[in-house]
C-alpha cells in the first residue's frame, strides 16, 4: 500500500499475555509475558496497560521489576485487562579490560565534575592513565592519599621493623618517622640512624673508643695496682686492700657474626672469696668531656642515651655496672642477669638529664662507664634513673673473683645519642689507633724502632725530639723501661743511653728529652734507635 512520505516502522511492539484470570482483589504483583515468553521491560514507561478499559499511568498506577508487573491497586476479580510490551531491556555487555581509552573520556564527556576541596576519603576510587598505552586503571585513594592543591603525601608514621616507605621485596628496610619533626632510616628491621629533633648521628655516633677492643698498644698486662690500662682507653680498677689480681688481654673469643675481631678478656689469677666493704674491682672507659657538650645535659634540651655491650662470664647470675658523671657527681646503676659462658647483649637506656649533670667543657673526665667484676663499696639498686653521688655496682651482685674459672669477656660497647640500640659502628684500625693515641703512645717497643733525631748537647747527652702521632689530650707524662737498650748514633759514634729524662720543653705536640750516654762530640747529630725492645711511654689518659 502506498504512503506519503516515508514508510511507517514497524515496532518491537508486543501484546502482553492476558492474566486478568489471576486478579482476585488482594494480589497486586504479576508476572508479564508474550506468547509464554518472560517480558523483561525497561521501565514502566515501557508497558501500555489498560485495566476495564482505563489506559493506566506508568510509575503512577503500577511499576515494573525484572518481567513483574505490581498494580498501586490490586485488581479485583473480573477486571479486564490489556497490554503491550513497547520494547524491553537489552545487555550490550561489559566492556573488555583496557578497551576504553584516555581519550574516550574527554572533558566534554564527563559532566557536572567539580574540584576536590578538602580530605580524600580511603575508600574514594579514581581513573588514573597508566602513562603508557593511554589504559585506564582504577585505584583507590588510600593507595594515593594526596590531597587537593598540594603536593604533601600523608602516610602512616610506621617503625623500625615495619617503615612507612620500603621496597615490597625488602619491608624492615626503609624510612620511618619515630617522632614528631623527626625521620629515622632502618635498615634489616634495626634504626640506623635519625635526623630531626632528636638524631642519631649516621656516621661517628659511638661516643666510645675502641668500643670493638682492636688497640692495646701495652699488651697482655697484670693487674696489680689500681688505674691501670691494658686495653686501650680503659683503665682496671682495683681499690681496697683485698688480694685480687687479673690479667688482662686481648682475646679472640667474640660473639659469633657479629663483626668483632677481639674482646677483652680478664683471666682472674688471685681469688678474693671474701669483699670487704672498702673494696672494688671492675674495669671503667671514660670519655673526654669536652666531647660531650652536644649531649646538652642539665638543659631541657638535654639527650637520652642508649648504652650497649657485649658480655660473657664464667659466673653465671647478677652482674652490674653504671654510668658515672665525673663533673656532677652523679651515678646511673644498671645490671643483668649472666648466662655461664654465653655471650649476651645487653642494652642500658640512660635517660635525659634535663635538670642536673652538667658536664664541663674541658678535656677532663666527663661520662665513665664501669663494668664490676666484685665490690662491697659504691654499690647501689638498679633503679633506671640518675642519682646523686658515686655508685659503680649494683647491690648483691656476683663475685667473679672468687675463683680463678671465673674468666669474663666485653666487647662491642657502643654509647649512642636516642632512645635505640642501632648497630655497632665498625670502624677502620688507623682511625681507632689515631683516637687512641690522644691519651696514650707508645712510641717503640721492638728492636730497630726509630725514637727521633737531634744534637749533641753535651759529650754524654744527646738532646732528641719526639714528635706525637697526634695532639694528645694535655701534656703527657714520658715513662720507658730498659733505657740501656737505646742506642745513640752521631757522626763518629755509636753507644748505648744509660738514661732518659725529660728536658721539659713538652707539650701536647711533642716532647724533648735528654739521653744520657758517653763519648760523644758537642754539636754532632744524633739519631736515637731501640735495640731490644726498649719501651718508650706517653701517657696522658683520664
Amino acid at each position: 500500500m502506498p504512503y506519503i512520505g516515508k514508510s511507517p516502522q514497524q515496532g518491537n511492539y508486543s501484546k502482553l499475555d492476558d492474566f486478568s484470570g489471576d486478579f482476585d482483589g488482594s494480589d497486586a504483583t504479576h508476572a508479564i509475558a508474550s506468547g509464554g515468553t518472560a517480558i523483561d521491560p525497561i521501565t514502566p514507561n515501557a508497558l501500555i496497560i489498560s485495566i476495564n478499559g482505563v489506559i493506566q499511568e506508568p510509575a503512577t498506577d503500577y511499576t515494573v521489576s525484572g518481567s513483574n508487573i505490581t498494580f498501586t491497586t490490586a485488581p479485583a476479580a473480573g477486571d479486564n485487562f490489556f497490554g503491550v510490551a513497547l520494547g524491553e531491556g537489552v545487555s550490550i555487555g561489559t566492556p573488555s579490560n583496557s578497551t576504553i581509552t584516555a581519550a574516550k573520556l574527554s572533558s566534554a564527556v564527563l559532566t557536572g565534575h567539580t574540584d576536590i576541596g578538602g580530605a580524600i576519603a580511603d575508600a574514594d576510587l579514581f581513573l588514573v592513565d597508566d602513562g603508557a598505552g593511554g589504559t585506564l586503571r582504577k585505584t583507590a585513594a588510600s593507595r594515593i592519599k594526596t590531597y587537593a592543591g598540594t603536593d604533601l603525601t600523608a602516610i602512616a608514621d610506621g617503625s623500625a621493623g615495619s617503615p612507612s616507605i620500603a621496597n615490597s621485596g625488602d619491608t624492615n628496610t626503609g624510612v620511618f618517622f619515630p617522632a614528631a619533626d623527626t625521620v629515622g632510616i632502618t635498615a634489616g628491621g634495626t634504626e640506623q640512624f635519625r635526623f630531626g629533633s632528636n638524631p642519631i648521628p649516621g656516621g661517628g655516633k659511638n661516643l666510645v673508643q675502641n668500643g670493638a677492643m682492636t688497640v692495646m698498644q701495652r699488651g697482655s698486662t697484670a693487674v696489680a695496682a689500681d688505674s691501670t690500662f691494658a686495653i686501650d682507653r680503659y683503665s682496671n680498677r682495683l681499690i681496697g686492700g683485698g688480694p685480687a689480681r687479673w690479667t688482662v688481654t686481648q682475646d679472640t673469643t667474640v660473639p659469633s657474626g657479629k663483626g668483632f675481631g677481639y674482646s677483652m678478656k680478664i683471666d682472674v689469677t688471685t681469688v678474693d672469696s671474701s669483699i670487704s666493704t672498702n673494696d672494688y674491682h671492675g674495669v671503667v672507659h671514660t670519655i673526654e668531656a669536652q666531647n660531650l657538650q652536644h649531649l646538652n645535659f642539665n638543659n631541657a634540651a638535654s639527650k637520652s642515651l642508649t648504652l650497649t655491650f657485649w658480655a660473657r662470664a664464667k659466673k653465671a647470675g647478677l652482674h652490674g655496672g653504671a654510668i658515672y658523671n665525673n663533673d656532677a657527681n652523679r651515678s646511673l646503676v644498671f645490671s643483668w642477669t649472666a648466662v655461664s659462658d654465653e655471650w649476651q647483649k645487653v642494652t642500658v637506656p640512660i635517660p635525659a638529664e634535663t635538670s642536673a649533670g652538667g658536664i664541663n667543657n674541658d678535656t677532663g673526665a666527663g661520662l665513665s662507664i664501669y663494668w664490676s667484676f666484685s665490690g662491697g663499696k659504691y654499690m647501689a639498686s638498679n633503679t633506671g634513673a640518675w642519682v646523686a653521688g658515686a655508685y659503680l655496682s649494683v647491690t648483691d651482685a656476683v663475685n667473679d673473683f672468687d675463683s680463678t674459672s671465673n674468666d669474663f669477656y666485653l666487647t662491642g660497647v657502643q654509647l649512642e645519642i636516642g632512645d635505640l640500640a642501632t648497630d655497632f659502628a665498625h670502624e677502620d684500625i688507623e682511625t681507632t689507633t689515631s683516637k687512641c693515641q690522644r691519651y696514650f703512645w707508645r712510641a717503640t717497643s721492638g728492636t730497630n724502632d726509630m725514637v727521633g733525631a737531634g744534637v749533641c748537647t753535651a759529650t754524654t747527652i744527646a738532646s732528641i725530639i719526639i714528635h706525637f702521632p697526634v695532639r694528645m689530650r694535655t701534656t703527657p707524662t714520658q715513662s720507658d723501661t730498659t733505657p740501656t737498650q737505646f742506642y745513640i748514633y752521631d757522626d763518629a759514634s755509636a753507644h748505648y743511653a744509660s738514661g732518659v729524662a725529660s728536658t721539659g720543653y713538652a707539650d701536647e705536640y711533642g716532647d724533648l728529652l735528654n739521653f744520657t750516654t758517653s763519648s760523644k762530640t758537642i754539636g754532632n747529630g744524633a739519631v736515637c734507635v731501640s735495640v731490644s725492645n726498649a719501651i718508650l711511654d706517653f701517657s696522658a689518659e683520664l
